[in-house]
């Protein structure tokens, strides 16, 4: 079993559970689909080293 989620204002905001590994295309996915309609504008995200993390298509254009 594997997580991942976000705090927004101090709180666990948005989560989820996998029964699988995650790599980019999950996290890809839990981003568009969970973190990004829920964060306000102009948020910072601050990742750690996980390898799914380093994709270039997760970066900021």
């Amino acid at each position: 079993m594997n997580s991942v989620g976000a705090l927004l204002n101090r709180k666990l905001r948005v989560y989820k559970l996998y029964e699988t590994a995650i790599n980019a295309d999950i996290f890809k996915d839990w981003i568009t689909s969970k973190l990004l309609p829920k964060a306000p504008n102009n948020s910072v995200f601050i990742l750690d080293n996980a390898s799914f993390h380093q994709r270039k298509a997760l970066r900021r254009p």
